[in-house]
């Protein structure tokens, strides 16, 4: 980004510079956004919250200052059960726990359970 930002003058200000991602890619960019003040928006796909215990949720998020109130956090999930599950409940946790830091659900706290949403990219796209 600071290579290609001034040649097309992209804003890369807090409020005009999001993540997004899936699966880890989903994991690594809720991890970016809670732990770096850079990013306004935060999207949170299907993220792997399973990953190393459920690290995020009971290590980072207990552990590490949040970010600024205004940063906004999406983040989705399916119904699917394995062996294409979505890690539904991992994923309504780190939402409760984010409400009980200070996020507001519908505010900067947004989250959808997809029914019969997968693991995979044609449920991610239809989101």
């Amino acid at each position: 980004l600071p290579l290609v930002a001034p040649k097309y003058r992209l804003a890369t200000d807090r409020d005009n510079l999001g993540l997004l991602g899936s699966s880890l890619g989903g994991l690594i960019s809720c991890y970016a956004g809670f732990t770096r003040d850079d990013y306004g928006r935060v999207g949170c796909m299907s993220s792997s919250f399973w990953w190393d215990n459920q690290y995020f949720n009971n290590t980072l998020l207990v552990n590490h200052d949040p970010p600024a109130s205004d940063t906004v956090f999406y983040m989705d999930s399916g119904d699917q059960p394995a062996p294409d599950g979505d890690d539904e409940l991992e994923t309504i946790g780190v939402r409760d726990h984010m409400e009980r830091l200070g996020w507001t659900l519908k505010e900067n706290l947004f989250y959808e359970l997809q029914k019969g949403g997968a693991h995979n990219e044609e449920s991610w796209g239809s989101r």
